[in-house]
Parts: structure tokens; sequence; C-alpha cells
């Protein structure tokens, strides 16, 4: 085995198939062969998962393998695993229309476990601290937060376990509507009315008619 794996990694276990093997040579020879026979050199520089290589056995001069000299390798690489403590506000879940949530606290303490580099790898939006308030009316309520996490990650704890949680009634400022009351003034305008009186005469002189083409007496 060559080189190391990346960081946060390490070999767990490496398996030989066949795991034995019949040598065949003169006795001398034979007797120089330590209990074990090497294989090629397998390489675990900067490996994150397991390594499978068909690779030929160092045997002496002088030595052959019965069954052949390739053999089949497998090295299992697996995460260290560690554990991490991040801090994140609650989430708050469940809670009915009309209603507003205070909580006791602005963050919470989660403790992690799993493989290190995903601990390290870890962001803000890959926990969450949920606190479900389905079904809880008014009032005062203790509330054991729920942690989601990556499949890999185990949540160990919360720190505080319980949280006060105070639910009230969703307060709606009134829309104050104008009513604008229009008046309208209606001017009336008395006009005289003079009454002017025609006096007629009747009394009119006669008109003289005198005959056509006689003389005047």
């Amino acid at each position: 085995l060559e080189g190391q794996p990346a960081p946060g990694y390490r070999l767990s276990t490496v398996r030989v198939n066949p795991s034995t093997v019949v040598l065949l040579g003169s006795a001398d020879v034979l007797a120089a062969v330590p209990g074990f026979v090497e294989t090629e050199p397998v390489a675990l520089a900067g490996a994150t998962s397991e390594i499978q290589r068909r690779l030929q056995l160092r045997v002496p001069d002088g030595v052959t393998v019965l069954e052949g000299r390739i053999v089949d390798v497998t090295a299992s690489i697996t995460p260290i695993q560690g554990g991490a403590t991040i801090r994140q506000e609650p989430v708050i879940q469940g809670l009915d229309a009309g209603l507003e949530a205070a909580v006791a606290i602005d963050t919470l303490d989660v403790i992690l476990s799993g493989p290190l580099p995903l601990l390290e790898s870890l962001g803000a939006d890959d926990v969450f601290v949920i606190l479900d308030l389905t079904g809880l009316l008014p009032g005062n309520h203790t509330v054991t937060p729920r942690v989601v996490a990556p499949t890999e990650i185990q949540a160990e704890g919360v720190i505080p376990e319980r949280v006060e949680v105070v639910i009230s009634i969703r307060s709606t400022p009134e829309a104050a509507t104008a009513t604008e009351t229009a008046t309208i003034t209606a001017t009336v305008t008395v006009t005289e009315t003079v009454a002017v009186t025609a006096t007629l005469n009747s009394e009119q002189p006669a008109a003289t008619a005198e005959p056509l083409g006689g003389d005047t007496p």
C-alpha cells in the first residue's frame, strides 16, 4: 500500500481474492519464502472511496504460483467519524392562520455526529431546527425541537432540549373608512314680476267717407 487517503478518510480493510495461493519450487527456495507473498503496490493517495485492482504477485525467482499470479485486491476507504456543534435559528411550522408566535430564545445549539468530511462541509441551509406548533392554541407552550439534517448526519441532541413559545392572536389594524359627505346648496333666486297695465281708449274719431266723383255740399 502506498500513500494516504484524503484528509478525513482512512483505510479500513484490505481484502485479497484468493486469500491463499500454492507455491511451487525447490525446497531450498520455498524455505526462504516468508509466510506471505506481496502484490504490486496499491496507490491510496487522495482516495475517498473503495479501490479495486487486479495485481500480480511478487514471488522469488524459481517459484511459480499453481493457479496463476493474478489476484483481486479491494481496499476499503471510509470517512473518519467526527462530531460538531452548530448554532441555528429555530424555524416555526404548523402555526394556524391568524396566530403569531414569540420564541423565548433566538438560537439553539445542535450537536451532530457523522463523517468528518461531511460535517466540515455543512452549510447554513443543510441543518434545520423545527418548532412544530400544529394545533396549538393561544397561550404558553413548551415545545421539543426537531432537527432535520442530511442522511448520513445524526443529531445527538439540542441545547436547550425544550423551548418556550408564546402563541397569541395576531393583531390586525382596522382599516379606517372615511365617508365624505357632499353638501349641495341650492340658491333660489326670486325674480320680481312687474305687472304692466295697459289702458285702451275706446273713443276714437270716426272717419268720414266721401262718395267717389261727387261734389262736396
